[in-house]
This record gives structure tokens, sequence and C-alpha cells, in this order.
């Protein structure tokens, strides 16, 4: 038995840690995650054998004409609501109410926040219960207008597993958890150029992210509990930047230019709303509030659990057409990288820092650990017979939908009602 603070502090493991992230934004993003909720369903039918760990098919929204937070899934008896209208953002009614993160868990886990939760460590707010927000840096949803839909999944038909892959951790389920998830506290000022944006709010976030793997961010190394918030934020502290450091530098010195647009266009929006340099970077290393779903905490909301189920019914089914002779499809392991602020290409090498206070060695073109084809998966005991961790190309053996020895498999795989014919081949 594994409990849900378990399993979400291995996801913290992998995927808050500081030299890169082992889980997302490359080829091992699905192994992990179908892992991780097979664990979790082993934990289940620990306490009740007759359940199983189901799945959300978020593309019938769109089908049925019902805007997405109207989904069933966000009534009070199913996940509580999509943005719940309290000023903390705390999911405050329901079955899921009030769930607290766990505290004073610098004993349980090497990571945490600066004030002890079991959040991200770049995650600094206070308030230690479950939130969610529709809002992505000012940005209503971070300008999607639904979850991806079967039309999405349909036109991946045909990629081969390398090209699928970056679909799988982006725009076929990333949505989700940006939407779920959101983004605040900067401020009005802020989110009016966010606001802005024609989408890809959501970048702001993940360039803070690669500041801080850099060293360039840097997150407080402890926040008491009668810390006020503004006094435990992350910075990026003037030693590091040098004096009167422009934007234009640091997107240079860091790689930021090369790997989003959307964050240059940000910082001239912020300049012709008046905004200086230091309004900028501020915006940038400061990572202030984001949901726990837009973050590597995102086990922690319920609802995480039953996202990553339609990748693996897709990659099923095409696997079997395949083997009926109906597809061709490449499965030779890899990613087909793009530069984006979550793919890249850069691993940074912290070991050796001293109590992480020096600057790392950043290397581009490495592949984070975890995503290469000999790469261990975390988990034991998937089987009982399993002696050792499976690699990435022993595991994608495993979850085969011709393995009879799998302990579960989908009640179906091209029942899609959300497509034409309610068949996703037909869409």
């Amino acid at each position: 038995f594994q409990s849900g603070d378990e399993l979400l502090r291995i996801h913290l493991f992998g995927a808050a840690d500081r030299s890169c992230d082992h889980w997302h934004d490359d080829a091992g993003m699905l192994n992990h995650h179908v892992a991780v909720t097979w664990k979790f369903e082993q934990s289940l039918r620990l306490i009740n054998a007759a359940t199983a760990s189901h799945y959300w098919d978020y593309t019938r929204e769109v089908a049925q004409g019902i805007e997405w937070y109207d989904s069933e899934l966000f009534r009070d008896d199913w996940f509580g609501p999509a943005s719940p209208s309290n000023k903390d953002h705390i999911i405050d009614t329901g079955r899921w109410a009030y769930t607290r993160i766990l505290g004073d868990a610098r004993e349980y886990s090497s990571i945490t926040n600066p004030y002890g939760l079991l959040r991200s460590p770049w995650n600094t707010n206070p308030t230690p219960y479950l939130m969610r927000f529709n809002t992505t840096f000012g940005s209503v949803a971070d300008g999607w207008t639904a979850f991806p839909s079967c039309s999405d999944f349909a036109s991946v038909i045909g990629d081969d597993l390398a090209d699928l892959m970056p679909q799988y951790n982006g725009f076929l389920h990333g949505p989700v958890h940006i939407m779920l998830g959101g983004h605040w506290g900067m401020g009005a000022e802020l989110e009016a150029v966010g606001a802005s944006l024609d989408g890809g709010a959501s970048e702001l976030l993940l360039v803070s992210k690669f500041l801080w793997r850099q060293g360039v961010a840097r997150v407080p190394e402890l926040c008491s509990s009668d810390t006020p918030a503004e006094e435990c934020s992350v910075t990026c502290p003037a030693d590091i930047l040098g004096e009167d450091t422009t934007v234009e530098t640091l997107f240079e010195k860091y790689g930021v230019d090369k790997v989003s647009s959307h964050v240059a266009t940000f910082n001239k929006l912020a300049k012709n709303a008046g905004l200086s340099d230091a309004d900028v970077i501020r915006a940038l290393c400061d990572f202030w509030y984001p949901g726990e779903m837009f973050t590597s905490a995102a086990p922690q909301d319920p609802i995480f659990w039953p996202v990553h189920g339609m990748m693996e019914r897709h990659l099923q089914l095409l696997r079997l057409l395949k083997y009926r002779g109906e597809l061709d499809f490449d499965e030779t392991w890899g990613y087909s990288h793009s530069f984006a602020p979550s793919d890249t290409h850069v691993v940074c090498d912290w070991s050796q820092t001293e109590d992480n206070a020096g600057m790392p060695t950043c290397i581009l073109g490495e592949t984070c650990e975890g995503h290469r084809a000999r790469d261990l998966i975390p988990f034991l005991g998937l089987f009982e017979d399993q002696e050792s961790e499976y690699t990435n190309l022993e595991f994608y053996s495993v979850i085969s939908p011709l393995n009879k020895e799998m302990p579960y498999t989908y009640d179906s795989l091209d029942y899609w009602p959300g497509c034409v014919g309610s068949s996703l081949l037909a869409q």
C-alpha cells in the first residue's frame, strides 16, 4: 500500500528535481504516469478490491456543447468546483473541501516548499489547502476555450511514437492541468499584460522554472509559519543578475529567447504598458501562486488520477491497429523535440555546489535521466514476480494491449462518445 502523500512525494522527486524533470517533457512521460496510476490503483484495491482507477474522457464536453467548467466532474459529489469563488481559490465545497496539504513535511520529503508544505519548492504559497483557479497570469484558461477534443486525438493517428510523445505531453493533456491549476497573485498590472497575450501566459511559469533550474531564481531555504507571504517569495538576486540587467540581457544569457516567443511578447506588452525592466524581471523570477494541477505536486488534486488514461487508451488502440496490420506505426523509442519553455534541452548539474549556494553547470543537448530507453521506472511490485525496476523499453513492452498478464484492462479502446459515431477511427 502506498498513500496519496507517498505517491505525491515520488512524483515530486521526479518532476521537481533541480537538475531537470525526470517525468515530463520527454519520452518517459507516459510510462511514468501509467506506472504511478497503476500503483494508485493497487492502493485503491487494497482498500476495496472491487474498485479501479477510472479514466476521464475529457473529449465529451466539446462534443456535447458543454462548457469545460460545467462538466459533471466539477459537481460537489465528484471532484468539486473547477474554480472556487473564494479569494484564496481553496476548494471549499463538496467531498474534497479543505483537502489539506501535508505540513511539517521536511522529515518526510527532501522536497517541500519553504513553509514545509509538500509542494513544489518554488510554490511558496503558505495556504495549506488544495486550490484551483480558472485564470493563468490574467488569461482565462490560458486562452483555451475547451479541453482537448476527439479531433485533436484523431489528428495524430499516423504519427510515429517519437512524434506522438510530445503531443501526449503537450496539447493532448497539458491544457487540462493548466486550466484547472491556474496561476495568480502577481497583481493587477501584470495580470492585465498577461490577459492581453493571445494564449501562452502559462509560459511565464515555465520560464521561471527554467531560470530556477539554472540557479538564477532563488527560493528561500526556510520560512517559518508566521513569515508573511510577501517576505517568502522567489527572487533573482542582484549578485547573480548583475547591476542594471535588462530583460534582453537576461533572455540572451540564459536562453529564454530560444524557448519562448510568448514571453518576449509579454516583455513588449509590459513595456508598452509603462512597466520597467525591473518589473518584467520580477514577474519572471517570482513564481507567484499556481494551483496544484499546474505544478509538480499535481497528484495532490484528486482529479489528477483519471487524467492520463485517455493517452494510454489512445496508444493501446494504435498498437492494436498495428498488430492487426491496419496501421503503419513506428514504435522506435524517442521524442521529437521542439524548443519550448518546457522542452529546453538543458540539464543542470548541481552536484559540485555547496548547499546549492553556487551556480550549476548546465549543458545544452543533454537528455534528462528517466527518459532514455534504458532508464528505470521507479516502481516495484507492479507484478508479484517483478524482481527489479523496469527500463522504459521493458515497461513499454509490459503495457502492450497484447499482454495477457496485465492486471487491468480498459472497458473499450475505440468507444469515444466525443467522436463522430462514437468512434475515434470514424472521426
